[in-house]
């Protein structure tokens, strides 16, 4: 699997679940142009990073388990004054989508945990990020 292929498996598991309990709050892509809605209300960002591989099995060439390593993570970001309760709800729906998930045949997901940021880089926003680190197996 291509990392092209897991970020697409990855972005359409996140969006799929997204959309059944959130389909009011927008997704903003990477490297896609996107306007924080306007009035401000919620939104959030997908982001998919990969991390090292490293061999996990041994034998012959060709023929080895390769364990490619990512850190899946969702910013989201509420207007500032809205208070932390609704930042920490969708939080909380962030998380379930990919904790201790199989997404697919080879794609596996870890604990996901959130990383309280306060106001955003972006002025007029509180954010916080979840992040759920995965790995996808393949020969090689």
């Amino acid at each position: 699997m291509s990392y092209q292929q897991c970020f697409e498996r990855l972005a359409n598991h996140f969006l799929n679940r997204w959309e059944l309990y959130n389909s009011d709050v927008p997704v903003a892509w990477g490297n896609t142009p996107f306007t924080p809605p306007a009035p401000p209300s919620p939104w959030v960002r997908f982001s998919v990073i990969p991390g090292e591989a490293d061999y996990i099995s041994a034998g012959a060439p060709g023929r080895n388990i390769v364990r490619h390593a990512g850190l899946i993570t969702v910013q989201v970001f509420v207007p500032l004054g809205d208070g932390d309760g609704r930042l920490c709800s969708l939080v909380d729906d962030v998380i379930p989508i990919f904790q201790g998930e199989r997404v697919g045949e080879n794609v596996w997901c870890g604990a996901a945990y959130a990383v309280a940021l306060g106001e955003s880089l972006s002025p007029g926003w509180l954010q916080a990020n979840v992040n759920v680190p995965f790995h996808r197996d393949e020969i090689g």
